[in-house]
């Protein structure tokens, strides 16, 4: 299966993106986008929301603006959605993962 790499802004992006011939490394670049990966649906933001295009489907959201923060009503909300999982490096050894790595690592990171 081909790979794509799509590039999500972040709130520290708005000035180096400038510089850059980003089309030439990305698919797309965009604050916000939904893709598949084979049958399943993602939102793909910066940041966590509350809601998204068909979450009550199951429509996944992936975000990272928080990283590895345990603290606080964001996570106490996160952690309470099967769907919605966090891309911060930290999460993932710094390393990328594919979906199904991703989403076993949130399982961990999540209830450790």
């Amino acid at each position: 299966m081909p790979s794509f790499k799509h590039l999500i802004l972040g709130n520290h992006d708005h000035k180096w993106v400038k510089n850059c011939n980003l089309q030439k490394h990305f698919a797309s670049v965009s604050y916000y986008l939904e893709i598949k990966d084979g049958e399943k649906r993602i939102a793909l933001c910066h940041y966590p929301m509350l809601s998204w295009g068909g979450a009550a489907r199951g429509v996944f959201h992936i975000y990272a603006h928080i990283h590895n923060k345990k603290e606080g009503l964001v996570f106490e909300t996160l952690k309470q959605m099967d769907n919605a999982f966090n891309a911060g490096v930290e999460i993932s050894s710094y390393r990328p993962v594919a979906l199904d790595e991703l989403i076993l690592n949130n399982r961990r990171f999540m209830n450790g």
